[in-house]
């Protein structure tokens, strides 16, 4: 699957820390507790030359990971224009993950779709999106979001789940995993991981 993506090699990511505001925590912790108690964990960055240990590194996978279950919204990518789909106002960034080699900003998504993690937009959700067919999801995804080009928030929590267990990985050895541990992937599914390794790899080494 890396012999798709054409570009030069880099070194491994390495994740170090998240960089969050005392609002925005607190407003991820008003529908996410458990997700705002492991961003409040990791908003130090080791000291220079350390890394979490493994036991750390472990534990904060699984503690990302069982954050989303039974969740009212997910993490997906932010890019700057995306809109709520219920008031249609602009989303931001509730946070970045800090690597290395750059910044991966993060926002909330329901079924695929940006949306205010609050409490007036989270209520109104199956008013403002009655279809939610695949064709109903892909027309409001071109009505509110500027880069279609982005993976799913399923793939992208998937990958920040093994961005925080892991020290450091290279990105196409880690596309090339998932395609070995998932042989018969749907297409689909396939295509995401392409367009998670494009983003993370342009996010983080070319500004995207």
């Amino acid at each position: 699957m890396a012999a798709d993506h054409d570009h030069h090699h880099h070194a491994p990511v390495s994740f170090r820390h998240v960089r969050i505001d005392d609002a925005a925590l607190a407003l991820i912790r008003t529908t996410r507790s458990a997700l705002g108690d492991l961003l409040a964990d990791i908003r130090e960055a080791p000291a220079e030359g350390e890394e979490h240990d493994e036991a750390t590194r472990e534990a904060l996978g699984k503690a990302h990971a069982a954050a989303d279950e039974d969740a009212l919204w997910v993490l997906g990518y932010h890019a700057a224009g995306d809109k709520c789909l219920v008031c249609g106002e602009a989303t931001s960034a509730l946070f970045d993950d800090v690597f290395a080699e750059g910044t991966l900003p993060w926002a909330a998504f329901v079924s695929g779709l940006p949306v205010h993690p609050q409490a007036a937009c989270l209520a109104a959700v199956d008013e403002a999106l009655p279809d939610r067919s695949p064709r109903g999801i892909d027309r409001r995804r071109r009505e509110l979001m500027v880069d279609l080009d982005r993976p799913s928030p399923a793939m992208a929590t998937f990958f920040r789940t093994d961005t925080l267990a892991h020290a450091s990985f290279d990105l196409e050895d880690w596309a090339n995993s998932v395609a070995e541990a998932n042989p018969k992937m749907a297409r689909s599914m396939a295509r995401d991981i392409e367009r998670q390794l494009h983003w993370v790899h342009d996010a983080l080494y070319h500004q995207h």
